[in-house]
């Protein structure tokens, strides 16, 4: 999976880009996201959208059977929030990770990915990792 373009939209916000009051992003912690990104996410899962957010951190986001899936990643000390929607039900599930290394990122794929299996096998009414 390349990532490249945008990390590179990323890499090229100034401080204010959305009415003056939005950060620039970490360059090395950007770049580390990048190479993590690369090595430790599957293709098992959807291509995600990668945005900054006003605080000059990055989210990435993905919609996944019955779920809308965003991890917001705090650079550079790669500590992530997984929200979980359920669109069926509006039920949230919360959960932080540490994506500094593949230990993070394979719980991440782990939580995502049992959410969606029991989503599948009984329908919208679970809301625990």
């Amino acid at each position: 999976m390349n990532i490249d373009a945008a990390i590179a939209e990323l890499a090229a916000l100034k401080d204010g880009w959305l009415a003056g009051k939005c950060s620039a992003l970490d360059g090395p912690g950007l770049q580390a996201f990048a190479q993590l990104f690369s090595a430790h996410y599957p293709d098992s899962l959807p291509v995600p959208a990668v945005v900054p957010t006003s605080r000059g951190d990055v989210a990435i986001g993905f919609k996944l059977g019955i779920w809308d899936i965003s991890l917001d990643i705090s650079l550079p000390s790669m500590s992530a929030l997984l929200c979980a929607e359920n669109w069926n039900s509006g039920r949230c599930v919360d959960e932080e990770f540490d994506m500094s290394g593949a230990p993070g990122w394979a719980q991440f794929v782990e939580a995502v990915t049992k959410l969606n299996q029991l989503a599948t096998q009984f329908g919208d009414s679970s809301t625990e990792i």
